[in-house]
């Protein structure tokens, strides 16, 4: 369970990320753009695109405002998924100490795992022990 609270917690942190990463675009795109506009000297232009510019800043500044309802639906979203994901079977490739690349297979419902080098090794296991149906 704590896994599960754990990898709820990444999701957040990785939205939180990607909404950072689209508003660092969005105003680099944005000042690009005026830039051009000055070397054009089109001033209307420009002034739409200053305004622009700063009511993305400035509803970017305020803080969101989440309900407790809100929060409340995405817990119970959070706990659903984590425990639809605690039967399935995780295959994820990890690098060891010096950077090789390995395959990690677990199949929670079996307690199987396996290690390996290829792809191609993880879905022949897959397939030669019937797993992830």
């Amino acid at each position: 369970m704590l896994s599960s609270v754990v990898g709820a917690a990444r999701t957040q942190a990785s939205e939180r990320e990607a909404f950072e990463q689209h508003r660092t675009n969005l105003l680099s795109n944005l000042n690009r753009r005026i830039a051009i506009a000055k070397s054009q000297p089109n001033e209307f232009l420009v002034a739409l695109l200053e305004q622009e510019k700063r009511q993305i800043e400035a509803d970017w500044t305020r803080p969101l405002k989440i309900s407790p309802l809100q929060r409340l639906r995405q817990s119970w979203s959070n706990l659903k998924t984590a425990l639809a994901n605690q039967s399935q079977l995780q295959v994820e490739q990890v690098q060891d100490e010096v950077g090789q690349p390995w395959w990690y297979v677990f199949d929670p419902r079996t307690g199987k795992t396996l290690y390996a080098e290829s792809e191609n090794e993880v879905v022949f296991w897959i397939e030669e022990n019937r797993l992830g149906h």
